[in-house]
């Protein structure tokens, strides 16, 4: 008898052009974070569920803030969740882009667009596993469940968070399809802090500088060289996994092809994403 884990490589293989163009029509809905509205690709993937008989729930905490549950098998056995974010980052200038952000086309064996790695393709692929085993009606010792959240670029407390608080998603185990890498299985994350910091100053007309008038710009500058060095904190590693830390750093360094980049599973990493100020290149900023 055939396995159950051929016959699904085999259907995958067989659907992989489906698969593709599945990835290509999410990658064309624009489901910015912010704002965040997930209302057009939610009821993209509703539809799709409906068109295979899939069972689905759906919640919205706030307004555009949309989670679909959908789910495969029997409650008897235990649960493997599959766990995937519809919204994508801005796009930023579009006139730097070299196609259109959403543009969905598949070119040079690439799909281009916003979110076609982070995460329309996990999603498409977490999609496409649970129409075939709607279709095959494969037969499960357990459930399958697919959870697709929003929120999750700019924190996810409405997306994955509200699902586990609201006792909405129970598993035993789940899966997220995030950009790693056929190299790479993540077994954790680290936390993140993200914060805004408002420098004062008191203006002054330019050719008076710095004696007169307080630079605001001057000052966010060296509160940013302060920021930097949380770069250089030591983290007590726990000591169960830091055979895995190491051997996962020296991996890093070979996918990135850049000697030492693994240091970031080791220390925090700083990234000072927006600055505003200033009004005129010839006036001191307040």
């Amino acid at each position: 008898m055939q396995h159950i884990k051929d016959i699904l490589q085999s259907e995958v293989d067989k659907r992989k052009e489906e698969i593709i163009k599945l990835a290509s029509e999410l990658v064309k809905i624009p489901s910015v974070n912010p704002p965040g509205d997930m209302h057009e690709i939610s009821n993209f993937i509703v539809e799709y569920l409906k068109a295979h008989g899939i069972k689905y729930e759906s919640f919205e905490p706030e307004k555009g803030k949309i989670s679909i549950i959908a789910s495969f098998g029997n409650k008897d056995g235990k649960t493997l969740a599959f766990n995937g974010h519809m919204d994508v980052v801005p796009v930023g200038e579009e006139n730097r882009w070299s196609f259109p952000p959403f543009s969905g086309e598949i070119k040079n064996g690439f799909l281009l667009g916003r979110g076609s790695s982070d995460m329309k393709g996990g999603i498409a692929a977490q999609l496409a596993s649970l129409e075939i085993l709607a279709d095959l009606d494969v037969k499960l010792n357990g459930k399958v469940l697919l959870m697709l959240v929003p929120d999750e670029e700019t924190g996810g407390l409405l997306g994955t968070k509200w699902l586990l608080d609201n006792n909405k998603v129970v598993a035993d185990a789940c899966i997220t399809g995030e950009p790693s890498g056929p190299e790479v299985v993540d077994i954790g994350e680290k936390g993140f802090l993200w914060f805004k910091a408002l420098v004062l100053g008191e203006p002054g007309h330019g050719s008076l500088a710095p004696f007169v008038g307080d630079n605001a710009i001057l000052k966010a500058y060296k509160v940013i060289e302060q920021i930097m060095k949380l770069r250089e904190i030591d983290v007590d590693q726990p000591e169960d996994i830091k055979p895995v830390i190491d051997s996962s750093a020296k991996m890093v360094d070979t996918i990135l092809k850049k000697d030492g980049v693994g240091i970031v599973l080791k220390k925090p990493t700083v990234n000072v994403g927006v600055i505003h100020g200033g009004v005129k290149s010839n006036v001191g900023t307040s």
